[in-house]
Formats: C-alpha cells, structure tokens, sequence
C-alpha cells in the first residue's frame, strides 16, 4: 500500500477486489483509499473520499456500492456519509447521520437499509 493505515476499514467488492478506505499514518486523517487486486496482485491507487475518516465505517450494498458512514476527521467526529461506485471509481455525498459519531457498527438490512447504532 502507498500508506498502510490505522483504524481504516477493509471490504470485498463484488468484483473479488479488495477496498481500504481512510484510516490514520503519521498523525494525520486520511481521505485516500486504495484498491487491491488479487488477480494481479497489486494495489491501486484511486482518488480520494469527499471526507477524511478513521474509525468510520464501511457496508457493501446490495447495488454492489459502498456506504462510508461517520467518523473521526483531525478533531472532530463526523456525521457525514459518502458512497463509492465500483463503476466510475468515484464517491458522492449521501445523506448526513442524524448525530455525529466514530467507533460506531453499520449493519446491511434484510431491507436495504443500512442501521448505524454506538460509537462515540
């Protein structure tokens, strides 16, 4: 990785691609993700999150896209969320969390929907 982080979040895509969004290195909050590729065993350096996050969290969607949820930027906790389209490789802002948290759990649904609950 171009800078293996901390507290970033790791999910498969349905593709068998590996993302790993924000995290910590060095002291500062990061906005970048990058992609693994098993098949060739490389990583993949893509643009960068509308937001810095660490301790956010990340859910596949049943769409095959990505929510990002929450967070801690460099000293605040976010109520921010952001989705990622394998598709485009690009992210859009989604809808704000009704209270701002980190450290939190997302759980997919049998509806679709996505429950965030805890965190500080």
């Amino acid at each position: 990785m171009a800078r293996p982080p901390a507290a970033h979040t790791v999910i498969s895509l349905n593709s068998g691609k590996v993302l790993v969004t924000g995290g910590e290195t060095n002291g500062d909050v990061l906005a970048s993700y990058e992609i693994y590729d098993p098949l060739t065993g490389k990583w993949n350096n893509v643009t960068s999150m509308t937001d810095e996050r660490s301790q956010h969290t990340t859910t596949l969607l049943k769409s095959g896209k990505v929510l990002a949820t929450g967070g801690a930027g460099y000293t605040r906790s976010m109520d921010t969320s952001e989705i990622y389209d394998p598709s485009t490789g690009k992210w859009n802002p989604s809808a704000r969390l009704s209270i701002k948290r980190y450290a939190h759990t997302a759980t997919l649904l049998n509806s679709g929907t996505v429950l965030v609950t805890g965190g500080v």
